[in-house]
């Protein structure tokens, strides 16, 4: 395990809960950084491989992100039934909740043609 050094996703921001001063030290001592100056260092590891192996790595990762969305999507339902054996009343709220704002903005969510949806 290491460091995150960005958010959690494109909505976090970590500059919240992250002060200047602990961004700044682990950009400097973040282990993967370390390790790339080591086998630099050694002569093992140069810029050039490095560029490759990143070009490389975007073009699979943009890889499995083009087939995974080809896939069906998981049920959204399942967030209500996946934790209790029986749900709550309100999840069964939540969950009502959410099949009418489904239902009354359809034209808001043209990919939900992609989702199998079981309720």
């Amino acid at each position: 395990m290491t460091y995150r050094l960005g958010g959690h996703g494109t909505s976090d921001d970590p500059t919240k809960y992250r002060g200047v001063k602990e961004t700044s030290y682990w950009a400097k001592h973040h282990p993967i950084s370390r390790f790339n100056k080591y086998l630099t260092k050694k002569g093992l590891w140069d810029d050039e491989q490095d560029k490759q192996f990143q070009e490389e790595t975007k073009k699979m990762v943009l890889d499995c992100i083009e087939t995974a969305e080809e896939k069906l999507k998981a049920d959204p339902y399942v967030m209500f039934t996946d934790v209790y054996d029986k749900m709550t009343p309100r999840l069964e709220k939540q969950a009502d909740y959410l099949t009418k704002h489904l239902k009354d903005y359809r034209e808001e969510y043209p990919m939900l043609d992609k989702f199998h949806l079981v309720k």
